[in-house]
């Protein structure tokens, strides 16, 4: 059997306070991860709230669109669902009459993305909005220059 040699005489097998602070710091760490899972305790995560407009019950809302020159295609989002999408065939009958289920907040936001033909000059979208029981608003926005295209949020204030 082999024989190890016992300690040289002047070593110090001591660990110096920042080994020990570390090595205590990193066990308390490894005890407390499991802990919450072994007691049963868990927090809860907070759930995420609903923006006021999204709260909002929704209110009939008549709506008028006129387009300046043929317009191929037209659609109108809120918050990224889509609430109409009208062709070139349905923008010939100027103006467009829709009906359209709209939150009855004070503040709204409709996004509107509309085509022309390649070539085109200038056009426009004027919305007009007459919710249930508030005054009518309109908005009016036009492409920029040299565009076919008019992709722009139309707000409204009641």
């Amino acid at each position: 059997m082999a024989q190890v040699p016992p300690a040289a005489e002047g070593t110090d097998t001591t660990m110096s306070p920042r080994s020990s602070t570390l090595l205590a710091l990193i066990g308390v760490l490894l005890a407390g991860i499991p802990l919450p899972a072994l007691t049963g305790t868990r927090r809860e995560q907070p759930k995420a709230e609903l923006k006021a407009v999204s709260e909002a019950p929704a209110r009939p809302t008549y709506a008028t669109l006129h387009c300046s020159g043929q317009a191929l295609e037209l659609r109108i989002l809120h918050e990224g669902r889509e609430l109409a999408r009208l062709h070139a065939d349905e923008l010939a009958l100027i103006p467009c009459e829709l009906e359209l289920e709209l939150p009855s907040s004070d503040r709204l936001g409709l996004e509107i993305i509309a085509t022309w033909a390649e070539g085109s000059p200038g056009q426009a979208v004027s919305l007009t909005l007459e919710p249930e029981g508030r005054p009518s608003r309109q908005c009016t926005q036009w492409t920029e220059p040299g565009s076919h295209t008019l992709h722009s949020l139309f707000t409204f204030t009641w």
